[in-house]
């Protein structure tokens, strides 16, 4: 079983359920109980502590202040990155998106319906690059659509790959091989 489940955090985040695992670690969703009476639902990632070394744990910390301050309709918001007590891990805490892809969505209602979908996705990285940020692993499973009472909006998320725009990247490849421009492969 897993030790995080139905546990708390810093006496603030209850721990509800996990949401999914990838590279950095697991996500679950969460209550805030700071940021609402009765909780407010966040997803807490948690870094898995083979992925935290001195450099990475620095990477984050500045990626998580560079991002704490994007304020956009189609960004993800984070709020909080601290540490584990008595594990060690680093976590954040973000928006909750309960939503599909994209790619699925437009699969549902057709490319031609979806436009606007995409037209978001694009102001959003036009946002997120007019302050200086290339996310770099820009994919369906980081574009979730969110159902709204008007419209679909789109969310762009998973910034761990995320880096200045003014940054040479010293020969390495950042993102998913699969999603990559033909000229950074």
């Amino acid at each position: 079983a897993d030790p995080l489940l139905g546990t708390w955090v810093h006496g603030r985040y209850e721990i509800i359920r996990e949401l999914g695992w990838g590279s950095l670690g697991r996500v679950y969703m969460a209550r805030d109980h700071l940021r609402k009476a009765g909780g407010d639902v966040v997803a807490l990632k948690v870094i898995r502590l083979d992925r935290l070394s001195e450099q990475s744990v620095a990477f984050l910390r500045y990626e998580f202040r560079a991002l704490s301050g994007l304020r956009h309709p189609n960004v993800t918001r984070v709020y909080d990155l601290d540490v584990i007590p008595g594990a060690g891990a680093l976590f954040f805490t973000l928006d909750y998106l309960p939503g599909r892809t994209i790619v699925e969505v437009a699969r549902d209602q057709g490319w031609k319906a979806s436009l606007p979908l995409f037209v978001q996705t694009l102001r959003a990285l036009a946002f997120v690059h007019a302050r200086g940020l290339i996310h770099m692993d820009v994919k369906p499973k980081n574009l979730l659509v969110l159902s709204e009472e008007t419209l679909p909006r789109v969310q762009l998320l998973d910034f761990h790959l995320a880096r200045d725009r003014d940054t040479r990247s010293q020969g390495t490849m950042r993102g998913t091989v699969a999603y990559m421009a033909p000229e950074v492969v």
